[in-house]
């Protein structure tokens, strides 16, 4: 094994998934096993080294901006936390990326990272980008098997495979994601899932937009712009708040709406929006920057109580 690190931006390589020990020396864990915060590459200069030190759970790994050339095998109940999207990449280029069991997830951009979460509960992905993943089969940028309580939100899924693949799996709430320009589908459910989509964007797919394979499937779809897919919707109904229009999305690799967008507050009005910088209408916006700092603004300012 082997590792370069070149600066602006920092480079990390691993030549194969073996661990590498870390230099410099990790610091102790706290013999009494309370959740502390691991740095990387300052104290582990490989992802994976920090997560296999977490000392229990509630530890938060927290990674500087870089490219991480990694494989990552994760543990339950530990947070990572990137310096934002764009900035801390995880790149599984070289081999597939498999992220498990119970992580929040956030501020990523992770590129060809394979599939992610297969009998996991309270999993929580949000604030990333993938792209560049999947491959034959049933490979997708996620792919959730019989797993429960899983939340995708704030995540821009684009150029993979497919977007979604969920299997068995109840129940999964997908909110503020974009699925743009994937090579086959964007959302695919089978085996009895329950889905519930909101406030997301599924558009220029090639196949599928919203899909559910059988009528044990039940996919809820709402406050969703579902527009020039191969098929926007199959087995799935177009429900409250649904847009059939263009979203008029910015190029990757981040796929902002742009101003005047339809999908700009054409969220649930129900929820919050006050992440989003002014004027923002008073409502959330459609797709992965909705009620976060990066929202496209609005014309209109929120209403004055």
């Amino acid at each position: 094994d082997y590792i370069s690190m070149d600066r602006a931006p920092q480079t990390f390589w691993v030549a194969s998934s073996t661990s590498v020990t870390p230099a410099p020396a990790p610091v102790p864990l706290p013999s009494s096993c309370v959740p502390t915060t691991l740095n990387v590459p300052e104290q582990y200069q490989t992802i994976q080294g920090a997560i296999d030190a977490a000392p229990c759970p509630g530890t938060i790994i927290q990674i500087a901006a870089g490219t991480y050339y990694e494989i990552l095998t994760l543990k339950s109940d530990i947070t990572l936390v990137g310096a934002g999207p764009g900035v801390t990449i995880i790149d599984g280029s070289k081999t597939e990326a498999t992220l498990i069991n119970g992580y929040l997830v956030k501020n990523f951009n992770v590129v060809t990272a394979g599939k992610l979460g297969s009998g996991v509960k309270n999993l929580q992905i949000k604030n990333l980008s993938i792209t560049g993943s999947g491959g034959y089969g049933d490979n997708a940028a996620i792919r959730i098997k019989d797993s429960g309580n899983v939340l995708i939100e704030n995540v821009l899924l684009y150029r993979n495979t497919d977007g979604l693949r969920i299997y068995g799996s109840s129940p999964v709430t997908v909110k503020n994601v974009t699925l743009a320009g994937n090579y086959r589908n964007g959302v695919m459910s089978h085996n009895g899932s329950k889905i519930t989509v909101k406030n997301s964007i599924i558009a220029n797919n090639s196949g599928w937009g919203l899909y559910a394979a059988d009528t044990t499937v039940q996919l809820i779809s709402s406050y969703n712009a579902v527009w020039g897919n191969g098929t926007n919707y199959d087995r799935v109904v177009s429900g409250v708040g649904d847009i059939m229009v263009d979203p008029r999305l910015g190029s990757a690799p981040k796929y902002l709406a742009a101003v005047g967008s339809p999908t700009i507050d054409a969220g649930d009005p129900s929820d919050a929006y006050s992440l989003e910088p002014l004027p923002n209408g008073g409502r959330i916006n459609m797709g992965s920057y909705g009620n976060t700092p990066w929202a496209t603004t609005s014309s209109t300012l929120p209403p004055t109580t």
